[in-house]
């Protein structure tokens, strides 16, 4: 066998290291490419192929410097493991990428449920207490709340403690807030007309800049004679696009808006040379369309129609018919539109005043301009960031911009529908009128200090059918005398149904004295309610909860709310108290705030 031949090092000498194997071609170093480099080349190879471009494959890899076995496996191929497109899952993953570095804030994340099922058979049980117009407080979570958790993880080691920080997140998480009574009965007045008060909408167009906010003023030191603020780019304080707003009247039990059609934004241009990267990207409650001047012409119109107004009544309002409040826009009046809109999704469009619209209109007496500054609040919160700062600052793409536009939206959009009462603004503008005249004394057109009107003396009754018609109209005073007749057998059934509330209710804790402990029948002198009834354990009733079992932590000489002890319970929770000799009782006939004193047994 031959010797293998020895190498040279170039100065005289001689290595027995072998010299490396000729190249066969290819890299040296497998490159590797990012979703975004990968989006990019489909992308251009789809225009190549768009534009008539010879060979499209070959100019493309050779244009993106990407091997073409690469390209058009992106492009063409399949994966395996689930037959799906590989430029489909390019786009997504490239675009979830841009997404997440164009939309981080500087606020937290949302704390996570700990317990996910109790939670929400928890939430689901206020929700139907409050449906019932039951109240709902901190004890009936707590005690609730510990009885659930028992019930759906036996097994866990861990210690529920129901604590105040537990509630709070959980109403966080849950969307509950502590709200005060604003009356003592609901009146329903939305029976009493054509449209109920929830099949009651509003459309509108707000202009929308880049640059929401007030970039015109800053701190500087005083007698600063060049005052320069940095923005992206000039110009971008002005209209870069329109949104288009439908906002919908009505409250559910709980006081807050009904659920809202999804805003729409419009952007300036045809739409057609947008990456699906771009298009990925855009959040899924936001509706994008694209106009030459960014504005809501008739083809537009219809377009964001079958989109946005109708799949939304077809959902929320199925076989109801609705009204919808639009001013005088060409687009707007247009029959084609309105049949569209009554054949599609049973809504009649009704054009207010003209020239009127700006104390006639409900997004213009206030939601038009409060969702731009929910918007700009959004723009503000990104801009915390410095990271983000420097991408505004810097050179953001029209992609970029556009992209941070409808998530900035979104996100305060939803600000706006959870902070305003949409209710308000339909009752100022006299779109939530009656056949009985309930609520005129709402209706404040802007700029007016009083507004009154008299009210003609009309039917009652809409005629729709012929047999309607067969009917003799009922006279305001007959429909008056119905409603209130109405009313008082709805009461007499509430009354009637309060035997017979769910498990919830009936889960109240009945009187009982702890083991190892016995009652003192007899409330105390009134000289020993002072410290030394600390340390004694203690029965509270409370309302909706029942009697709870605690011990005296700390005792108030000159408490400023009038208090003077606290109680520790079992759960953890620590409440203050007014406990007195008169309401010192016990048993399951007591009122709620009844309390008494235990000592134990050995003692």
């Amino acid at each position: 066998m031959a010797a293998r031949p020895k190498a040279s090092t170039g100065l005289g000498l001689e290595t027995s290291k072998p010299l490396p194997a000729p190249r066969q071609g290819g890299a040296l170093k497998r490159k590797r490419y990012d979703n975004d480099d990968k989006a990019n080349a489909i992308h251009f190879y789809d225009e190549c192929l768009a534009t008539g471009v010879g060979s499209p494959l070959v100019y493309a890899a050779k244009h993106c410097g990407i091997p073409i076995a690469n390209l058009s496996a992106w492009a063409n191929g399949v994966r395996n493991a689930d037959k799906v497109p590989w430029r489909d899952v390019i786009f997504k993953a490239a675009a979830d990428s841009k997404r997440k570095s164009l939309t981080v804030t500087s606020k937290s994340k949302e704390s996570l449920a700990r317990y996910p099922l109790m939670e929400a058979e928890l939430a689901k049980e206020v929700r139907s207490r409050r449906a019932r117009g039951r109240k709902v407080g901190p004890r009936f979570l707590s005690v609730r709340g510990k009885q659930l958790w028992k019930k759906h993880y036996p097994n866990d080691r861990k210690d529920f403690a129901a604590s105040r920080s537990w509630r709070l997140n959980f109403m966080r998480r849950m969307d509950f807030s502590v709200r005060k009574r604003t009356h003592k009965k609901s009146k329903s007045y939305a029976s009493m007309g054509r449209f109920l008060f929830s099949n009651r909408f509003n459309v509108d167009q707000v202009p929308l800049p880049f640059v929401v906010g007030d970039f015109e003023h800053t701190v500087e030191e005083k007698g600063a004679k060049d005052v320069w603020i940095r923005q992206p780019g000039s110009g971008l304080e002005k209209r870069q696009a329109t949104l288009q707003v439908c906002i919908r009247a009505g409250k559910t039990p709980e006081g807050k808006n009904l659920p809202q059609p999804p805003i729409a934004i419009i952007f300036r241009g045809t739409g057609k040379r947008i990456s699906e990267v771009e298009r990925n990207a855009y959040p899924p409650d936001v509706h994008v369309f694209w106009q030459a001047c960014a504005w809501l012409d008739r083809p537009t119109g219809i377009e964001w129609q079958d989109r946005t107004p109708i799949p939304f009544l077809n959902e929320h309002l199925p076989e109801e018919e609705s009204v919808v409040f639009a001013d005088n826009l060409d687009a707007q009046i247009q029959p084609t539109y309105l049949e569209n809109q009554k054949n599609k999704g049973r809504a009649l469009g009704w054009s207010l005043l003209k020239d009127g619209t700006f104390w006639s209109q409900p997004i213009d007496l206030g939601p038009g301009r409060e969702i731009k500054r929910d918007v700009d609040y959004c723009q503000n919160e990104w801009l915390e960031l410095e990271e983000n700062l420097d991408k505004w600052e810097g050179s953001m793409t029209a992609s970029d911009r556009r992209i941070c536009m409808t998530w900035w939206v979104g996100d305060g959009y939803a600000r706006a529908c959870e902070r305003l009462c949409f209710d308000r603004y339909f009752a100022k503008a006299g779109c939530k009128m009656t056949v009985n005249g309930a609520g005129d004394g709402e209706i404040t057109p802007e700029g007016l200090r009083e507004f009154t009107f008299d009210r003609p003396n009309i039917p009652a009754v809409i005629v729709q059918t012929p047999e309607q018609a067969r009917v003799p109209a009922a006279t305001h005073a007959e429909m008056h005398q119905a409603v209130m007749e109405q009313e008082l057998q709805e009461e007499a059934e509430e009354r009637s149904d309060e035997g017979s509330d769910d498990e919830c209710e009936d889960e109240e804790q009945k009187w009982f004295v702890p083991e190892g402990s016995t009652l003192m029948k007899d409330a105390l002198p009134d000289e020993q309610f002072n410290c030394s009834v600390v340390g004694w354990h203690v029965m509270f009733k409370w309302s909706g909860v029942g009697w709870c079992h605690g011990w005296v932590l700390k005792y108030y000489a000159n408490h400023r709310h009038g208090y003077n002890f606290e109680v520790k319970y079992e759960d953890g929770d620590r409440r203050d108290h007014i406990l007195t000799p008169k309401s010192y009782d016990h048993g399951d006939q007591v009122p709620t705030g009844t309390w008494c004193l235990l000592k134990s047994i050995s003692a």
